[in-house]
């Protein structure tokens, strides 16, 4: 639908379509996720953050290897050119940016590269403030002659290709068919994808949180060739250009360059130049290409791209036989090639690969408030998994922050108690004997929970007493405690903190273990009489793994108290650094400004 005929003709490992400063990869998705999503806890979105940044990464090293490899193998003549891409930052908050999205690419065996500016004066012949970002292997090809190519090849092959046909409506026939209204008449098929980009609203209205936005982009023939088949962006405009190798030779090649911020169209359908941005792309080239600054441009055009609410395209089924191929935010070079053998398979296979989250790319999470992502018990026990880790760190800093307390002998008869490891926690009773149901949704942990989830919790949980100054091994024991009644504090060694991590009525121990796998040898002393329900991880993991609405509420639940524990944890440690760090008091210097 027009985009590839006006495309800037970049594929990137790192699409990101950023409004205002850059800072990140990551951070900016974390940015997006808190505009979209204000009531979800920001730790989750944070974890979400770095989770997404990973996946749009791992989907755009798939579209780069994709489109290479159908090149390659079909032999299409669209002046592929993967020199590279060169990102320039324009702030120190982006250098930072740089180095952090340099350690995220190599954790997926990706090189990336740091250059310095005069690393880029020598490969550009340009200045810049600050270093770049230089990805290999990125870089820039023709949009219409590869989609031509491509459909060249798809004809030969059979496929039966019709132009001048407009589609009016979609709709649900009998038998699951899906019929397509056109202007020539009907046609019926059992799947249809739907890649018309910035115009879906127009037949899916459900979908109009997809929006066109106007992109501008001009073109200077005859330019000095700086670029040499590599991309150049920057948010300092922004701006991003490339010269195209059709054309170039004798070290001259046109210069395409677009920039300025997209601007939101009512009608997908305007072709209307704007005069700001035209003088802000003569501004843009005289920056880098002073020497064209008295030229005009050789060509000037408008095109629409289309924007998700949070700058990922929407790929996958938005209902039976419908699947969507939408939403590519300016960055179609990055996305198109996976996102429609992704849809391919999808329409042959009625199922969406493994490789392509639902909650993240799926056209549905645009039509429901809550975020898809917060509601899948996979993608739950990701986040649960993360704070955990989160958790643990912060503890340690907090445990290590308090000196050790001075040990004082035990008497002989608690030593030979807590000696006995099968007796640490005493059998009291079965729990369904005295703690009923609406007991059990007292606990803050189990608030949301319904009358029957509290009563098959409560089929394979065991209420215990601890007695004060006895041990819990919520490691040795593999299972989970609920602190129904009383406090325990974290203890190491030796060492007991009455003030660190010290778990109270409604908190959780010994759920990390289950949630991130590892080993969990953290030791908590009753400092007082206390009554705690214990599950099993063997029994938390069944619960968890049957799926349903109980399996959610249980890892929702572990993820609040995980939150709810790291807030806490993050006070106290902040508060204990400032007593053993206090501000200097202000000293004003006479004379001295």
């Amino acid at each position: 639908c027009e985009a590839s005929g006006r495309n800037a003709g970049n594929f990137e490992l790192l699409p990101e379509n950023s409004v205002g400063t850059y800072g990140g990869f990551a951070r900016e998705r974390l940015r997006f996720l808190r505009r979209c999503y204000p009531e979800i806890p920001l730790e989750v979105l944070r974890v979400e953050a770095e989770r997404q940044a990973s996946l749009v990464l791992s989907f755009a090293i798939r579209n780069r290897e994709r489109l290479k490899q159908i090149i390659s193998q079909e032999n299409l003549a669209c002046d592929f050119s993967p020199k590279g891409w060169l990102y320039l930052a324009h702030t120190e908050a982006e250098e930072q940016a740089i180095c952090d999205e340099v350690a995220m690419a190599n954790r997926q065996d990706q090189q990336i590269e740091i250059w310095s500016r005069m690393k880029i004066r020598q490969e550009f012949g340009f200045e810049s403030g600050f270093i770049g970002r230089f990805v290999p292997g990125d870089g820039t090809y023709h949009p219409a002659k590869f989609v031509y190519g491509v459909l060249q090849v798809a004809v030969a092959a059979g496929v039966e290709l019709y132009t001048d046909v407009s589609v009016q409506q979609v709709h649900a026939g009998d038998g699951g068919v899906q019929v397509i209204q056109t202007n020539h008449g009907p046609v019926a098929a059992r799947a249809v994808i739907v890649a018309t980009n910035a115009f879906t609203r127009e037949l899916f209205p459900e979908l109009a949180a997809i929006t066109p936005a106007q992109s501008q982009i001009a073109v200077t023939e005859g330019a000095s060739d700086r670029c040499r088949g590599r991309v150049v962006t920057s948010e300092d405009g922004p701006v991003y250009f490339n010269q195209p190798r059709d054309g170039a030779a004798d070290g001259i090649a046109p210069l395409l360059l677009g920039g300025g911020k997209d601007r939101p169209m009512r009608n997908a359908s305007s072709r209307r130049r704007v005069p700001a941005i035209h003088a802000k792309l003569l501004k843009l080239r005289a920056r880098f290409f002073p020497e064209l600054k008295s030229r005009p441009f050789s060509s000037e055009w408008v095109g629409p791209i289309a924007l998700t609410p949070d700058q990922i395209p929407a790929i996958g089924f938005l209902r039976p036989g419908i699947v969507i191929a939408a939403g590519f935010n300016g960055y179609g070079g990055s996305y198109c090639v996976a996102a429609g053998e992704a849809a391919a398979e999808m329409a042959i296979t009625a199922a969406v690969p493994d490789w392509l989250p639902e909650d993240v790319f799926s056209p549905q999470r645009l039509l429901h408030g809550k975020p898809l992502f917060f509601g899948e018990v996979g993608s739950l026990w990701c986040y649960a998994a993360s704070l955990s880790v989160q958790l643990r760190a912060i503890n340690r800093q907090l445990h290590e922050s308090f000196p050790p307390a001075a040990h004082k002998k035990q008497p002989a008869a608690t030593r030979s108690q807590a000696a006995k490891s099968s007796a640490l926690v005493s059998p009291w009773a079965d729990v369904t004997a005295c703690f009923a149901e609406e007991d059990l949704r007292s606990v803050k942990l189990f608030r949301n929970f319904s009358l029957d989830e509290c009563g098959e919790i409560l089929r394979v949980a065991k209420l215990r007493r601890i007695s004060q100054g006895e041990p819990l091994h919520s490691g040795d024991a593999a299972s989970c405690f609920v602190v129904l009644q009383g406090t325990a504090a974290l203890a190491a060694g030796r060492r007991v903190n009455s003030s660190a991590a010290a778990a109270g009525p409604g908190d959780v121990i010994g759920h990390l273990s289950l949630l991130d796998g590892s080993p969990d040898w953290d030791t908590y002393v009753a400092q007082q009489d206390s009554a705690v329900l214990e599950l099993t991880h063997a029994d938390c993991h069944r619960l968890l793994a049957c799926r349903s609405p109980l399996s959610q509420k249980l890892l929702e639940a572990f993820a609040e108290a995980i939150i709810a524990a790291l807030k806490k944890s993050e006070r106290q440690l902040k508060a204990r650094n400032r007593q053993r760090h206090p501000r200097l008091p202000l000293v004003r210097v006479a004379g001295a400004n």
